[in-house]
């Protein structure tokens, strides 16, 4: 993997506008939650960074700024927010990357370059000093290397983890699965309905029900086991911030066969990679975009999440999950206050980067594991990393203060809600 020092101190201009790129990114989605999803932006840096990544993507290649390396199977949009806790299909509860909507297949590095600007982009937010946040952000790629060259693709399960992540996933016992649904549901006459809050939660229309009525009862748990899902209602989902304007409904279930009871189930429509564009890698064909992600997160994660599958509703491309009382991440602003935790805690979301491309490594042109550990072998290599993330900074933030001026002087305005 290559980097320049001096194109990192003086990359090229950005020519496109930042506004111009996001309206065009963002056409045809829903007008109510894209407005939810400008107004975050609005809002704060590191908001306007997770909802775009096909934009620093766009600014990292066309400054001149990318690193050059072997290609490796990544989640295309890491940031501090998108690793978190959820149960996996054998019944345990893992730590790891938890969004793979932009995967694909990019130059070692670029991952981890996206996780550490993240960090110098949050860090006013979360109180940290300019020099600590520096500090950290060159221990979060040391650890990275680090865990490359050890070449063995560990994972974080409640039993071995350690420090703040390993109180999150203790904690993670204590919660009760009823509690969890009672908070976003309600009884009225012995029949229990999604809570319609118009922060999490918006409404759907008849139709909209109607159609998911009939197809929730195609579903099958699993093949042949005689277990099968009838909707008791269903919403659209609000959560997130770069996939916000997208389809995305809650459907809240009653399970026949098996166990029974009632179950929350999430159906969030497969999008392209926003990152793709942007990269050199010859992309493998996938026979759908809901195939690609799910594939690949399959492929990262030591073991996948339950009831994980990809389908297609209406003749497009979707991504069912269960929502679950053990899916949380770390509270970032509580985990700052104690830096040497929270430094702990940045090495073991880069090692989850490193471990997925070890464990990816080999497969539909990406780089053998040998050649990932050949490339981090090189310090050099890696050397240059944090001033290439610290000029990423200083576009993404120039490009936020763009989008706030076209902001606030109306050119959304005919999205807000």
């Amino acid at each position: 993997m290559t980097t320049s020092t001096k194109s990192a101190a003086k990359p090229k201009a950005a020519t496109a506008s930042a506004c111009d790129l996001i309206l065009a990114h963002n056409a045809g989605r829903e007008p109510e939650r894209l407005a939810i999803k400008y107004q975050r932006m609005h809002e704060d840096a590191f908001a306007f960074l997770r909802a775009t990544p096909g934009l620093f993507y766009q600014r990292l290649v066309t400054t001149g700024l990318a690193p050059a390396g072997p290609p490796a199977w990544s989640s295309g949009d890491l940031h501090l927010e998108n690793c978190g806790t959820y149960l996996g299909a054998n019944g345990l509860v893992y730590f790891d990357i938890n969004d793979y909507d932009a995967a694909l297949l990019a130059p070692l590095g670029w991952d981890i370059l996206r996780l550490t600007t993240s960090l110098l982009i949050a860090a006013p937010s979360l109180n940290l000093k300019r020099s600590q946040a520096i500090d950290l952000a060159g221990r979060l790629v040391e650890a990275y290397r680090g865990e490359l060259l050890g070449g063995k693709a560990r994972w974080v399960e409640r039993s071995t983890a350690a420090g703040l992540i390993g109180d999150l996933m203790r904690g993670l016992k204590r919660r009760d699965p009823n509690a969890f649904l009672d908070g976003r549901t309600k009884t009225v006459k012995g029949e229990r309905t999604l809570i319609i809050d118009g922060k999490r939660m918006l409404p759907l229309d008849a139709k909209a029900k109607l159609s998911l009525k009939a197809w929730v009862k195609t579903l099958e748990k699993g093949p042949g086991d005689g277990v099968g899902f009838e909707l008791l209602d269903a919403g659209r989902r609000v959560a997130g911030v770069s996939s916000l304007g997208t389809a995305r409904y809650a459907l809240l279930v009653q399970v026949h066969g098996g166990a029974g009871g009632i179950r929350l189930l999430e159906l969030k429509s497969a999008q392209p990679s926003a990152t793709a564009p942007y990269a050199p890698c010859h992309q493998p064909a996938w026979s759908s975009e809901a195939e690609r992600i799910v594939e690949l997160q399959k492929r990262c994660q030591a073991v996948s999440p339950g009831m994980w599958r990809a389908l297609s509703f209406e003749g497009a491309p979707f991504v069912l999950r269960e929502l679950q009382p053990s899916q949380d991440r770390l509270d970032l602003s509580a985990a700052a206050k104690t830096l040497p935790a929270f430094g702990e805690s940045l090495a073991t979301m880069a090692g989850l980067s490193a471990w997925a491309q070890l464990r990816s490594s080999g497969r539909q042109g990406s780089a053998t594991a040998d050649e990932l550990i050949g490339c981090a072998s090189s310090a050099a290599a890696f050397k240059p990393m944090l001033d290439v993330a610290k000029a990423m900074e200083e576009l993404v933030q120039a490009d936020w203060r763009e989008f706030c001026a076209d902001y606030a002087a109306g050119r959304f305005s005919q999205l807000r809600s």
